[in-house]
């Protein structure tokens, strides 16, 4: 029978005879074994003589011993025993011999200790090197996106990333030209064409950008490929990615665990679904990340092409409002309930 008892793989060979008990450190290596015969135990014939402590032994090494000791010469171990008809518990003591090596065993012993020294050393290296990918990473108090020239600071609560020239289906755009600003787009003016002179970033014949609201940062992008840089923004509680075509991976947004507000949506040019750029799908195929932010209570992934499933928002009980449009999901009606209200027209 083989056990691990505390920092020792430990062997019990009961034999109708004797009893073989072997440990070896797992760290050293170093190896104790003894042979006990029924004259070691002859304080307890009247309870069973070998028999009895071998089942005290398969007993005890199978639970944590507190009373172990080790020397280089030998390994002392206490092993107790109660009973309902013995007055009071009884101790059974194990002095085991540690097994001499010759030299070569002796080197194979301290080969194994500086073998564990390197492996805490190379450990110690990996914990290293991580924390310092997670300072370039975050740049002290703000942290870096591929694809964004800008330094985004991890304190940030409301977060809008959009596409340069890209604008929200509420008719807000954003362009690298104006960084900061906004320009509102009057739908009632006609519907907003990338190509008409007077609506261009370039031109300001009938364009008024005005500055982004204090409580909102937004930041244009021109292309992104990563986003787990934003797994350090552990205060936000809004976030908005507009116009992200390129990027395949989202789920480092699973670890913001504050967010109440989610949207990953297309470059919308009006509220008209015909408007939306078609090259500006979010290439977005599964949120099963999404079902760790328990504190989410409204999410669109409007014009996300390639979404089809949303079942892991079944867990999400504070969801609100969820806005398929312009997706593949067929299905919500297993979402529905009294307050979640579902925008798929």
């Amino acid at each position: 029978m083989e056990f691990k008892t505390g920092s020792y793989n430990t062997r019990l060979i009961l034999n109708p005879t004797d009893i073989i008990l072997r440990f070896e450190h797992s760290d050293t290596h170093r190896v104790y074994e003894r042979t006990f015969f029924e004259r070691d135990f002859v304080d307890y014939i009247v309870l069973g003589g070998l028999d009895f402590v071998g089942k005290v032994l398969r007993s005890g090494l199978s639970s944590p011993i507190q009373n172990i000791t080790e020397t280089t010469s030998e390994l002392n171990i206490t092993i107790p025993f109660t009973h309902e008809f013995i007055p009071k518990p009884l101790n059974l003591q194990f002095r085991i011999p540690s097994i001499r090596r010759e030299k070569g065993g002796a080197d194979i012993e301290d080969m194994s200790t500086r073998l564990k020294k390197m492996e805490e050393a190379m450990t110690l290296c990996k914990t290293l090197s991580m924390r310092i990918e997670e300072l370039e990473e975050r740049c002290g108090d703000t942290i870096t996106l591929a694809g964004c020239d800008y330094a985004i600071p991890i304190s940030i609560t409301n977060l809008i990333l959009v596409k340069n020239n890209c604008m929200l289906p509420d008719g807000r755009r954003f362009s690298s030209w104006y960084q900061g600003m906004l320009h509102q787009h009057n739908h009632g003016e006609g519907e907003y064409h990338l190509m008409r002179p007077s609506h261009h970033p370039n031109h300001g014949f009938s364009t008024t950008w005005t500055a982004v609201p204090q409580d909102e940062k937004a930041y244009t992008f021109n292309t992104f490929l990563s986003l787990k840089n934003l797994k350090y923004l552990k205060n936000l509680t809004h976030l908005t990615i507009c116009g992200s075509s390129e990027c395949t991976n989202y789920e480092s947004i699973g670890e913001l665990h504050k967010l109440q507000e989610l949207k990953i949506i297309s470059n919308m040019q009006s509220n008209n679904s015909k408007y939306i750029v078609k090259d500006s799908h979010p290439n977005l195929l599964s949120i099963s990340w999404i079902s760790n932010l328990k504190n989410l209570k409204s999410a669109s992934f409007q014009g996300c092409g390639s979404l089809s499933e949303v079942s892991p928002l079944k867990s999400l009980i504070n969801l609100t409002e969820l806005n398929v449009k312009n997706t593949n999901v067929k299905n919500t009606a297993f979402l529905a309930n009294s307050k979640l209200t579902i925008d798929s027209a």
